[in-house]
């Protein structure tokens, strides 16, 4: 018992050791330094023409009586992803919909 205690002990200072001498070598490779400027502006500014307003207005039966229909409305953003005009959106937006 003893044997494996000591076992386990030298394992782990040995991994203590490699993770102590690996973390500062990892601190120093940043990838983005502060003289970097990250900015999406090109990437807006191909995505933007795509982006459009999803709008669903929707009717379901109010709880208190089912003659009456209560308006429901949802709006959100959409992007055109093919010529044919397929939009990706959320499932909020058009839930409900016909």
């Amino acid at each position: 018992m003893l044997k494996k205690l000591f076992h386990s002990a030298l394992w782990g200072l040995a991994a203590a050791g490699v993770i102590l001498f690996a973390v500062p070598r990892l601190n120093n490779s940043n990838i983005f330094t502060s003289d970097d400027i990250v900015s999406f502006k090109n990437a807006v500014r191909i995505a933007s023409p795509a982006v459009v307003n999803v709008y669903n207005r929707s009717f379901s039966s109010a709880s208190i009586n089912d003659n009456d229909q209560l308006q429901v409305n949802n709006l959100g953003s959409g992007v055109i992803m093919s010529k044919d005009g397929y939009i990706l959106t959320n499932k909020h937006v058009i839930q409900n919909a016909d």
